[in-house]
């Protein structure tokens, strides 16, 4: 299986987990803690392993590309992969200090469907404009 496969593969993964911690919220601050935490646990570490790889694989790959279309998208998304993965960070801290309560708190409900959003954006993105041009260039 090349890299992108792989990528594309594990990009399924990733929203199949991101909808499992969406529905898990359910319909806000009264759903069970522990059902959140361990879907977050899932999808927090699911992504981390992707992005390392997105990191060590995929675009170093796509930099080297003959076709400079190619170079030129890939540097931006790697560019902007930074804030994704930096939001994921700050997140997973504030996280940390929502795990032990009994409730989840709204502002933490709010804040963890922007982070799905985010994801579910930038995993689109990824299939709609990177990995389709570095289709369209081996094509």
């Amino acid at each position: 299986m090349s890299a992108i496969d792989s990528a594309r593969a594990q990009h399924a993964e990733l929203l199949a987990l991101a909808s499992q911690v969406s529905a898990a919220l359910g319909s806000g601050p009264h759903d069970p803690v522990s059902s959140v935490h361990d879907a977050l646990l899932r999808l927090t570490g699911r992504l981390a392993v992707h992005l390392a790889a997105e990191d060590d694989r995929i675009y170093p790959i796509l930099r080297r590309h003959p076709d400079p279309r190619v170079r030129s998208v890939a540097e931006r998304f790697s560019r902007e992969l930074g804030g994704l993965a930096s939001a994921v960070e700050d997140y997973k801290a504030e996280w940390r200090a929502v795990r032990g309560l009994e409730q989840l708190p709204a502002p933490f409900v709010h804040r963890t469907r922007l982070i799905l959003a985010a994801l579910e954006q930038r995993i689109r993105q990824e299939a709609e404009e990177l990995y389709a041009l570095f289709g369209e260039a081996e094509g």
